[in-house]
């Protein structure tokens, strides 16, 4: 047989790469690249698992699967409920409720007020509605249109009877009229209404102390006062509930936390797009209304376990009063930047029937079309928004465009400043 060839084996050459420390670099960075590829192929896995887990989620409503009718949960009790109890999660329903609205003269407060007196939200009409303004001529011309709309309450309702219409004539940015709302009533009432308020664009050298003043009591001390005179009735309210309830019982007082009371109680805030997006000329403005969502944050933690239900409107430019009176003194540049981002104004009613919608679903953030869904997902934070697991997704995404949006802002601020200081050059010459 003849001899197998002899295999020869090159020994490879030892480099200064092969140095014990440089060795550990070297397998350090190899583990650093295989888990930095795993945690990609992790978070587009998640990506895609949210989007179709968005996509079931949107079948399911959409097809109204597994969503069982209220009759249907209502059959399968064995005992009947005596009483109807709330809590800060079950929906309005208006019929037999008091409700407030602050601001309810024109724009949005007027057409919320309208819409419930015509019963368009609800099977019947509310049966105490209260509007509060500062112009008594306001007021009166007000409560005329309101009572011209009754009889279409009366019509299309199943009770058929009509809101008593009450108006007030105070300032709720003051003690003292805040005082006088809350002061001349025999009833608590079941839903407020902080629909005061109004902007003030400019130049923020140009501001007074005046008029930064005035904006924060308008937009933030009137609801601010208000919502805490209404909390202290209704924390009052339910300590004297528990009290009545345990009068006969002697020993540890046991109450279960949220508190369901016999009524719905619900504060509602009129915030702004304006605290999501601080705009170029809204500097004494914005502020009021981030204060107001900060407020409508808090106040959601401290009035749950009192069955206290808050909402909070971000609603955009809308075509009422005030906005012709903030157009008039409304810098080229927040022109521009706000016809960018948020497009046309909105009419004061379509405003007012989705912001009624959201109040009888208690939602918590009540926005305006996508633009104002993905601006409140960007701005969650802690807040605790109707936001699903598409628009956690989509945060990457949303903030290339802020970005976008951010240098478009700069460059038509830049311009705009730039035609100020060649008007005031050619002024001093």
């Amino acid at each position: 047989m003849g001899s197998l060839p002899k295999l020869t084996f090159l020994e490879r050459t030892p480099s200064w790469l092969d140095a014990p420390p440089l060795r550990a670099a070297r397998e350090l960075l190899t583990e650093a690249q295989r888990r930095a590829g795993n945690a990609l192929c992790l978070l587009l896995a998640f990506v895609v698992a949210s989007f179709l887990m968005a996509l079931i989620q949107g079948l399911f409503h959409r097809f109204r699967i597994f969503q069982s009718s209220r009759a249907d949960r209502d059959g399968l009790r064995s005992k009947p409920q005596k009483r109807k109890r709330w809590d800060c999660s079950q929906p309005i329903r208006w019929e037999n409720l008091r409700v407030l609205i602050t601001g309810g003269t024109s724009g949005i407060g007027f057409e919320i007020a309208r819409m419930l007196c015509e019963a368009s939200v609800s099977p019947g009409p509310p049966r105490h509605l209260t509007i509060v303004g500062r112009d008594a001529s306001r007021l009166e011309t007000a409560k005329q249109v309101l009572l011209s709309s009754r009889p279409k309450a009366a019509q299309g309702s199943d009770s058929g009877h009509q809101p008593v219409i009450e108006t007030i004539q105070a300032d709720v940015s003051t003690p003292g009229g805040v005082a006088r709302v809350f002061g001349n009533k025999r009833e608590t009432y079941d839903v407020v209404i902080c629909c005061a308020g109004g902007a003030l664009p400019g130049y923020f050298e140009e501001f007074t102390v005046e008029e930064f003043r005035a904006q924060m009591e308008c937009n933030y001390m009137s609801a601010a006062l208000v919502a805490q005179a209404a909390f202290r009735e209704w924390k009052r309210e339910v300590l004297e509930a528990i009290v009545a309830e345990h009068t006969h019982r002697r020993g540890d007082v046991r109450i279960r936390v949220p508190y369901c009371s016999e009524r719905p109680r619900h504060i509602v805030f009129f915030s702004s797009m304006a605290a999501f997006a601080a705009i170029f000329g809204y500097s004494a403005y914005a502020p009021a209304k981030y204060a107001l969502r900060g407020l409508a944050e808090t106040l959601v933690y401290e009035g749950r376990p009192y069955g206290i239900g808050v909402s909070v409107v971000f609603p955009p430019d809308t075509l009422t009063r005030g906005f012709d009176v903030e157009n008039r003194r409304k810098p080229p540049a927040t022109r521009a930047c706000t016809e960018m981002s948020a497009g046309a104004a909105l009419p004061a009613d379509e405003v007012a029937r989705v912001t009624l919608r959201g109040i009888t679903k208690r939602k918590f953030w009540i926005t305006f079309g996508l633009d104002g869904y993905l601006m409140g997902a960007l701005n969650a934070g802690f807040a605790p928004g109707n936001f699903g697991v598409l628009s956690i997704a989509l945060l990457p995404i949303l903030r290339c465009v802020v970005a976008y949006y951010v240098v478009r802002f700069h460059r038509l601020i830049a311009r705009d400043t730039e035609r100020r200081l060649r008007d005031e050059i050619r002024q001093s010459i």
